[in-house]
């Protein structure tokens, strides 16, 4: 069309024609993107909303809803399985139980981690399953196998990261004597157990606590007496003006299960100590005051925490917790375990031994992974082996040749032919065996960056851009970095409790919970989705 002299493109809108079986479609599939309750389609008012957008559009059953949501979850799971299969990665999994509190009943978790051919971290719920009891080694690993060789991702697997239960020991060794012996797994495995960091760091101090639990006894008293009556919360409220502590935030009331919540209860009743004496002369209902050597004790306890807590917040709070953030974070730790042993407090040197103890057991064999990328002999190990892999991939091209295309009285004067072909090959292969040892060593020759402290440095950014300059290493790098240091979710890092599936959940069936979980994680937002299936 054109309008004074100016050609314009004009889009027409094209009629709406309504289409129930897509309508059904896009219904379940919010259903399962944001966990609608299924009895959404008999609720009078959604029926009134529906029917005011189009009043074509039937609302199904609930075993109509039901049936498209497994039609819906078969079809992804299509999808995902073709995308699974497309990636060049190595894959890590991590493990885990979830619970209802209803019955009682058990799922186990399996979540698949990579990163993908743009150098963006993935992960992939592989599979939700109800788990009868007891979920003991064999039942665990059993699932896990199954689970593998449903998704055909054995000649994928890089590590497997669980928590310390002994049951996940049993389940690691089994599955790995199992792909051992089919060498589908680097260096015969050695980089395939991984503990979850948080639950080895909640452990740790969990066990520590036990030692000094008088004193911590006394402050959750007091900060729990804050809570009896009005009575006391006005009182308190006084020993505060009296000690002009007005403006200091309320001491907040900890959980058993959550000790992070413990450090944050200690660490504000210790900036009320003051407000705490004066409420012991102004309220004789108040017993509960520590003495000034508990306090000393909370003091010195709170800054034991305060280095596990902040760990611990910079590795669950990053979308990325993965070795090259942990291992810093855990190397700090561990020496500061030494530093507070020796301290000049002998019960809290009790408690840091105990606690180092702890921390040396647990990670005693299973070290491997957080350190892999600053320790240089084992990055040349595992540099070699997929070098290796390089190299007997393209040797396998020419045997192919040499062997399945020659005809059989053709065999010497080709084969004499093609002498000084294997010639330069041989010298061909070992100048690039060269060249990769001399990207190793370029690599490790690199000039350490300088980062200033705020600055946010993204290290597959990093690698994503110096692909091409080590496109071995980078290989390596996609693996060793898609590895997570931690099984659960940043918002329960904290807690020692396991995960538990919703009530509405746990009232449907188990192979329908499972659909829904890992749909609903497959699902993406139709602007992802286009990249993350193409």
């Amino acid at each position: 069309m054109e309008k004074y002299g100016i050609m314009m493109n004009v889009t027409e809108e094209q009629p709406f024609v309504f289409d129930q079986e897509k309508s059904r479609n896009d219904f379940a599939t919010a259903v399962i993107k944001h966990n609608y309750c299924f009895n959404m389609a008999k609720h009078t008012f959604f029926k009134i909303f529906c029917k005011g957008l189009n009043p074509n559009f039937k609302l199904m059953s609930r075993n109509r809803l039901r049936s498209d949501i497994q039609l819906i979850h078969q079809k992804e799971k299509k999808r995902m399985y073709k995308y699974l299969d497309s990636i060049s990665s190595r894959i890590s999994l991590t493990t885990d139980i979830w619970t209802t509190k209803q019955q009682g009943m058990g799922s186990i978790c399996i979540t698949a981690h990579f990163v993908d051919d743009d150098w963006v971290l993935k992960k992939k719920i592989i599979c939700f399953q109800h788990i009868e009891y007891p979920h003991d080694g064999p039942a665990l690993s059993k699932v896990l196998r199954d689970s593998i060789l449903d998704w055909n991702i054995d000649k994928k697997l890089f590590s497997l990261v669980v928590d310390n239960a002994s049951t996940n020991d049993w389940m690691v060794k089994d599955v790995k004597l199992w792909l051992c012996p089919k060498s589908l797994l680097p260096l015969e495995g050695v980089f395939f157990h991984v503990r979850c960091s948080a639950h080895i760091l909640n452990l740790i101090v969990s066990d520590g606590l036990e030692m000094i639990k008088d004193t911590i006894t006394m402050i959750r008293r007091s900060v729990r007496y804050l809570t009896h009556s009005n009575y006391s919360k006005q009182k308190f409220e006084n020993a505060k003006k009296h000690c002009k502590l007005e403006n200091k935030k309320k001491v907040p009331t900890d959980v058993s299960t959550q000790w992070n919540s413990t450090y944050l209860m200690i660490e504000a009743a210790l900036e009320l100590k003051d407000a705490f004496f004066r409420l012991s002369e102004i309220d004789s209902n108040y017993e509960h005051n520590p003495t000034d050597h508990e306090w000393e004790h909370a003091k010195l306890l709170c800054e034991y925490l305060k280095t596990f807590y902040n760990a611990t917040l910079q590795f669950a709070g990053s979308s990325f917790p993965t070795s090259n953030i942990f291992f810093p974070l855990i190397c700090d730790i561990g020496l500061k375990l030494k530093d507070w042993e020796y301290g000049s407090d002998e019960r809290l040197g009790i408690f840091a031994l105990r606690m180092r103890l702890k921390f040396d057991k647990y990670w005693e064999g299973c070290f491997v992974m957080p350190v892999v990328a600053k320790v240089e002999n084992i990055v040349s190990d595992i540099y070699n082996l997929y070098a290796g892999i390089a190299s007997s991939e393209s040797s396998s091209v020419v045997a192919n040749v040499s062997n399945d295309h020659i005809g059989g009285s053709t065999v010497c004067s080709l084969g004499e032919s093609l002498l000084g072909f294997s010639s330069w090959y041989k010298d061909a292969k070992l100048g690039r065996i060269r060249q990769m040892k001399t990207e190793m060593q370029i690599y490790l020759e690199e000039p350490l960056l300088t980062l200033d402290s705020n600055a946010k440095f993204e290290i597959l950014d990093w690698w994503k851009l110096n692909a091409s300059r080590f496109p071995m290493l980078s290989k390596i790098a996609r693996d060793i970095l898609a590895v997570p240091m931690t099984t659960v979710a940043s918002e329960a890092v904290f807690s020692i409790g396991g995960r538990v599936v919703d009530d509405h959940r746990a009232s449907l069936l188990p192979e329908i919970v499972g659909a829904l979980i890992t749909t609903q994680d497959w699902i993406e937002p139709p602007k992802k989705r286009v990249c993350l299936f193409n």
